[in-house]
């Protein structure tokens, strides 16, 4: 998990479309689910905190990934397949989310476009962070 927070801020300077810190939660033990929520909301505050400099609004935004992606673990099995799936899904979720705010809050204007470049250079992106994690997972179940 810190992993992931660290390659976010670092991967943000070169490519601004990682979601690593959230879709770390794809993989992380939920037979604890209150630990579990709470991880995601503390990893979103320190998201605020340190690379979007909002307080709480990213705690939310996590909170509610981790709860979708609970949901979704529960009925999908655990493959690279299913992971991406869930991994698009809440790229699509939280960028629409975020989007929506901002442009409710006329933070900034409505660009199709650059909505659409966001959405599809952080689905490539963050689809090689879960098929990395993919290929870690399975390899420490091998050995």
């Amino acid at each position: 998990m810190i992993i992931s927070f660290i390659l976010d801020g670092v991967i943000s300077k070169y490519a601004p479309y990682s979601l690593f810190s959230i879709l770390i939660f794809i993989y992380l033990d939920k037979s604890n689910l209150k630990k579990y929520y709470l991880s995601s909301f503390m990893i979103g505050l320190f998201y605020d905190f340190f690379y979007s400099h909002t307080i709480f609004f990213n705690s939310f935004i996590f909170l509610s990934c981790a709860f979708i992606i609970e949901k979704l673990r529960n009925k999908l099995r655990g493959n690279f397949i299913n992971s991406l799936l869930i991994s698009i899904i809440i790229i699509l979720y939280y960028y629409s989310i975020t989007y929506l705010i901002l442009l409710i809050i006329e933070y900034i204007t409505f660009d199709f476009e650059r909505y659409l470049n966001l959405i599809l250079n952080s689905i490539i992106i963050n689809a090689f962070f879960v098929l990395l994690v993919c290929l870690i997972k399975k390899n420490k179940h091998i050995h």
